[in-house]
């Protein structure tokens, strides 16, 4: 079963009591500070107007150019970095084909053929388990 109400639950009838005496409660707290900030008495003239929205104006504008600067700066870093990292991969992958070349079976045998190694007609295995050698041992010619 679904735990909604059946039924839409009963508003109290009673309404809410009301302040009467409302400068009472909010004058020791609101007066000082009243007192406190000063309100404009005159009228601003149309000058002082222009003034204000063509200084934001300005302003929002002198910030919009910064923020620009700003980005293209960092792009310019960014695109800096890209270049430096696709050669440093393009470095890598030339690396990595100059040590597959190094470690291919021909490479190998010609590099211990040269260091007067021979290969062996029939290998011996070591079984780790128990240490026993298997195959026999002949010397290489």
């Amino acid at each position: 079963m679904s735990a909604l109400y059946t039924r839409t639950p009963r508003i109290s009838p009673r309404p809410m009591p009301r302040i009467r005496h409302l400068k009472a409660i909010t004058s020791p707290v609101f007066t000082p500070i009243a007192a406190a900030i000063p309100l404009p008495t005159g009228r601003a003239s149309a000058r002082h107007f222009t003034y204000i929205i063509a200084g934001i104006f300005i302003g929002g504008l002198l910030l919009g150019l910064i923020v620009n600067t700003q980005v293209q700066q960092v792009a310019f870093q960014k695109h800096a970095l890209q270049i430096q990292m696709s050669q440093a991969t393009a470095e890598r992958q030339r690396l990595e084909g100059v040590v597959a070349g190094a470690e291919s079976p021909e490479n190998l045998l010609t590099i211990a053929k040269r260091m007067g190694m021979v290969p062996a007609a029939n290998p011996v295995f070591l079984r780790l388990s128990d240490h026993a050698i298997l195959g026999a041992k002949n010397a290489a010619r």
